[in-house]
């Protein structure tokens, strides 16, 4: 179960998404989903096991925190929203065009995983629809501060760093 508080510490009254996903797995291991409104959500149905545990809502930046879960017990979650930053990312091939297909990670400035493209259905639905013509996809609001946008496609990868500062969204571009 999870409580969402604003920056003035009242209920979040906005909408939001949460994922759990295993930490230690790879990007193919499954994600458990779910959303939230008026500063309650519930992601239901995981096994025991530590997550690395992220919520999102358009316009605040998105956090993370690693949780463990018991079997048999609900694990209480408190986290509190703040104003972000839009973070987009163009993945260029080695040819110079947009590559679709990579995998996208980015770590704050402490190299604590904030984002990680989990492939399946994600991936999928990016390369039918990769976002604008030339590669250029949304990934998400972050709070200020400097990151590092990782880019892989099977043997090819690729990295760059990003500041993002207030109130300007940002694109990263990461050459493979």
């Amino acid at each position: 179960r999870v409580t969402v508080k604003d920056q003035e510490g009242e209920p979040f009254q906005r909408g939001f998404q949460m994922r759990a996903i295993p930490v230690g797995g790879g990007t193919d291991e499954e994600s458990f989903d779910g959303w939230g409104w008026s500063g309650n959500g519930v992601v239901s149905g995981m096994p025991a096991g530590t997550y690395r545990f992220s919520l999102e809502a358009r316009g605040f930046a998105t956090q993370t925190q690693t949780v463990s879960v018991s079997a048999g017990s609900t694990t209480e979650i408190q986290m509190q929203m703040k104003e972000g930053v839009e973070l987009s990312v163009k993945v260029l091939g080695s040819d110079g065009g947009a590559n679709n297909s990579a995998l996208v990670t980015v770590y704050d400035n402490s190299d604590n995983i904030v984002h990680q493209d989990t492939g399946g259905d994600e991936n999928l639905f990016r390369n039918f629809f990769g976002g604008s013509g030339d590669g250029v996809r949304g990934i998400g609001s972050f709070a200020p501060g400097r990151y590092r946008v990782v880019a892989v496609d099977g043997s090819r990868n690729g990295d760059t760093w990003v500041t993002l500062e207030p109130g300007k969204a940002a694109v990263a571009t990461v050459r493979l």
